[in-house]
Protein backbone atom coordinates (compact mmCIF):
# COMPACT_ATOMS: atom_id res chain seq x y z
CA UNK A 1 0.00 0.00 0.00
CA UNK A 2 1.65 3.30 -0.98
CA UNK A 3 -0.41 5.86 0.54
CA UNK A 4 -2.58 4.15 3.42
CA UNK A 5 -3.30 7.40 5.07
CA UNK A 6 -5.11 8.23 1.61
CA UNK A 7 -6.54 4.89 1.92
CA UNK A 8 -7.99 5.31 5.63
CA UNK A 9 -9.98 8.48 4.18
CA UNK A 10 -11.12 6.91 1.22
CA UNK A 11 -12.44 4.09 3.47
CA UNK A 12 -13.87 6.26 6.08
CA UNK A 13 -15.63 8.21 3.39
CA UNK A 14 -17.74 5.14 2.33
CA UNK A 15 -18.38 3.66 5.81
CA UNK A 16 -19.42 6.93 6.52
CA UNK A 17 -21.76 7.55 3.20
CA UNK A 18 -23.37 4.04 4.16
CA UNK A 19 -24.35 4.89 7.48
CA UNK A 20 -25.66 8.26 5.98
CA UNK A 21 -27.61 6.48 3.75
CA UNK A 22 -26.06 8.07 0.61
CA UNK A 23 -24.66 4.43 -0.13
CA UNK A 24 -26.61 1.36 -0.36
CA UNK A 25 -24.99 -1.63 -0.47
CA UNK A 26 -25.19 -4.91 1.71
CA UNK A 27 -23.24 -5.87 5.31
CA UNK A 28 -20.71 -7.99 3.51
CA UNK A 29 -19.49 -5.17 1.93
CA UNK A 30 -19.42 -2.87 5.38
CA UNK A 31 -17.93 -5.71 7.39
CA UNK A 32 -14.68 -6.04 4.83
CA UNK A 33 -14.25 -2.11 4.48
CA UNK A 34 -14.54 -2.29 8.36
CA UNK A 35 -11.85 -5.12 8.41
CA UNK A 36 -9.73 -3.06 5.75
CA UNK A 37 -10.06 -0.13 7.72
CA UNK A 38 -8.47 -1.83 10.73
CA UNK A 39 -5.81 -3.11 9.05
CA UNK A 40 -4.92 0.03 7.27
CA UNK A 41 -4.74 1.64 11.27
CA UNK A 42 -2.34 -1.45 12.23
CA UNK A 43 -0.40 -0.40 9.04
CA UNK A 44 -0.40 3.00 9.92
CA UNK A 45 0.46 2.52 12.99
CA UNK A 46 3.44 0.39 12.00
CA UNK A 47 4.97 2.44 9.88
CA UNK A 48 4.47 5.71 12.57
CA UNK A 49 6.42 3.39 14.85
CA UNK A 50 9.18 2.93 12.35
CA UNK A 51 9.43 6.69 11.85
CA UNK A 52 9.76 7.52 15.19
CA UNK A 53 12.73 5.11 15.67
CA UNK A 54 14.17 6.32 12.46
CA UNK A 55 14.59 9.95 13.81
Amino acid sequence: MNNPWAMRKIIEKLIEAYERRYWQTNNNTIAELRKLLERTNNNISDQEIIISRAK
